[in-house]
């Protein structure tokens, strides 16, 4: 797959697919994010195609 868009000097970011799991139709992807060396939180991005996109469901996750 492959996806357009303007890209700086640096060049490109090249990275191998492996497609997400389907729940109900549905292809969910976990992200996480850290803040100094401590889990914050995860997002869940849901899509109908394998591939999330701007117009993905989202539903982030605060650790508290």
């Amino acid at each position: 797959m492959q996806t357009e868009g303007e890209y700086g000097e640096e060049g490109f970011v090249y990275q191998a697919f492996l497609p997400p799991p389907e729940f109900d139709g549905k292809h969910p992807v976990v992200g996480s994010w850290i803040i100094q060396d401590e889990a914050a939180g995860i997002g869940i991005r849901e899509s109908d195609a394998p591939v999330t996109d701007n117009l993905s469901s989202f539903v982030p996750h605060l650790f508290k």
